[in-house]
């Protein structure tokens, strides 16, 4: 296991079954070799060889190999690094494939994009990177995490047009899991959203295709597996401190989820032993992970440098908002990459810019290519560049040693 202590910790896990537990760190996981039936309180769902998933703070979940066993990379936030972030992580939900309760996965460019950030932070591990330099790229990629995969937010498009939405049922669901204990009615709700009940009412049903009573409760019975799991309290407590108005309803809404009533489920899970072990997380492993994804992603360019500077013209014609991987191949030391982009976003503003009135114009600032800078150590080969397709771009790469940079 690679650990950098109050950061981040990585290793290799060989799963054969382990059972339901809550997670007490935010983890991230890619499957190595074959597949692994992860179930949660919404139910079940295979995750195959080359899948990243996340599990989520205060998660209940149970890990089973499909086959003989499972190997997974695992990447967890240390809880120290967490606090001091600063976000209620536990009150948040992220997913990547799995889908049992909003029926919404994230999109594909953006696990891409995952998949190489967690595989070059993993690289810089191995390599005995230094702390600051991890703390930064951990910065970056549990950025990436907030913005990209939250549950409730890959319902919604990205279109402009429904980001209100977005974010009301973002806010949403985040207060419904803190205040899960309470007895929470969807009054309040709607009078801290500014909204009338019956409009409020009508969005859950739209948007999120539930009803406010079946996400209460499906957060309730989360909360009541928590707690199931992790104390001694008695079932008549967890009922209450859950939130649900009778241990009657408890154990109905209970059963439903998880196919048994709460006295078994705690029989058969609390204290179960785990069947994993743990291997090494080698540089070999990381290597063949990072050439395999670059060369799987169909946007990607090798770039052979050979000079101080060296200019390169690219475009791509295909559609969409696009990651596209770089690698500098040749002897290079420090790197600085200039990169003029004139993408799809740009000729659309140019388009819009030009069926303005000319009274308009003067107040618009001009519109001129994207610029992008990226620094690059002796180490590093690689970087990426987000794009909307079609594109067309300058790529100058600049070598320079130390005695350069000093001057």
């Amino acid at each position: 296991m690679q650990s950098y202590r109050g950061l981040c910790k990585a290793g290799v896990a060989v799963i054969d079954e382990i059972p339901f537990h809550v997670c007490k760190e935010l983890t991230v996981i890619y499957l190595l070799k074959n597949d692994l039936k992860m179930t949660t309180v919404a139910g079940s769902q295979v995750l195959s060889c080359g899948q990243t998933e996340i599990l989520n703070v205060k998660e209940p979940v149970m890990l089973e190999a499909v086959a003989e066993f499972c190997r997974v990379i695992y990447f967890s936030f240390d809880k120290a690094y967490i606090e001091s972030v600063g976000d209620n992580f536990d009150h948040i939900t992220y997913n990547c494939n799995i889908c049992n309760f909003f029926g919404a996965a994230a999109e594909s460019y953006h696990i891409e994009k995952l998949n190489s950030l967690l595989f070059h932070l993993l690289e810089d591990m191995t390599c005995g990177v230094a702390a600051w330099s991890i703390r930064e790229k951990l910065d970056a990629f549990l950025s990436y995490i907030r913005e990209k995969f939250d549950d409730v937010g890959h319902v919604f498009s990205e279109s402009t047009k429904l980001e209100i939405s977005k974010e009301r049922f973002q806010r949403i669901s985040e207060y419904m899991i803190a205040h899960v204990s309470e007895k929470m009615s969807l009054n309040e709700i709607a009078q801290n959203e500014y909204l009338s009940i019956p409009y409020l009412s009508k969005e859950f049903s739209s948007k999120l295709e539930k009803s406010y009573h079946a996400i209460i409760n499906y957060y309730r019975t989360i909360n009541a597996v928590i707690q199931l799991l992790d104390t001694e309290d008695t079932l008549t407590n967890i009922a209450e401190n859950s939130g649900f108005s009778s241990v009657r309803y408890y154990n109905k809404v209970f059963s439903d989820y998880l196919g048994c009533l709460p006295s078994k489920f705690r029989s058969i899970y609390r204290g179960k032993a785990w069947r994993c072990s743990e291997e090494n997380l080698s540089k070999r492993i990381l290597s063949e992970l990072i050439a395999a994804s670059f060369e799987e992603n169909r946007n990607h360019y090798r770039l052979s440098v050979k000079d101080e500077c060296t200019s390169f013209s690219l475009c791509c014609d295909a559609e969409g908002e696009a990651v596209v991987d770089f690698v500098i191949e040749g002897d290079s030391g420090r790197k600085l990459i200039v990169a003029v982009i004139e993408d799809a976003m740009y000729w659309e503003s140019k388009r819009i810019m030009m069926e303005m009135k000319p009274s308009l114009l003067e107040h618009v600032p001009v519109i001129d290519p994207k610029k992008e800078y990226v620094l690059l150590s002796e180490d590093e080969q690689r970087f990426q560049l987000v794009m909307f397709s079609p594109w067309k771009a300058e790529i100058h790469v600049i070598l320079f040693d130390q005695s350069e940079r000093d001057l």
